[in-house]
């Protein structure tokens, strides 16, 4: 499970793991029960300070994205979401218009933008998820 971690991202480092672990499950590619690798490991694979591995599965627990099994390790939840309808489109429309905020400062079009939303949403399809 090969994580990366540009250095010279605007994002920080956490967002950046919490993002890749979030897309990772989206896609498919960490189904439920999958086990990510432990704190120290992945510290090291990223090299990164390990408080920073566990804030970040510490907060996507929080969230019901993972669950852990002491002893054993962190592993991906079955993803039910336990936000109302509301709150879920809520935090949808705010991540939209940052991302189409962040496109229009780029100069891009809205036919541009539509256009890789588009190509992005197949790649999470079922069918092209592990493509990527």
């Amino acid at each position: 499970m090969n994580f990366k971690i540009e250095a010279t991202a605007r994002e920080p480092v956490y967002q950046q793991l919490e993002g890749q672990i979030k897309e990772r499950i989206a896609k498919g590619i960490c189904p439920p029960h999958t086990q990510l690798p432990v704190v120290r490991e992945m510290a090291l694979q990223l090299l990164i300070n390990p408080n920073t591995v566990q804030r970040v599965y510490n907060d996507l627990m929080r969230e019901g994205v993972l669950y852990t099994r002491r002893g054993v390790g962190v592993f991906v939840a079955d993803i039910a979401p336990t936000a109302s309808r509301e709150e879920l489109t809520r935090k949808t429309k705010l991540a939209v218009d940052s991302m189409i905020t962040e496109c229009m400062h780029l100069g891009m079009t809205h036919e541009q933008i539509r256009k890789i939303v588009e190509e992005r949403l197949k790649v999470f399809t079922k069918g092209d998820a592990k493509h990527e």
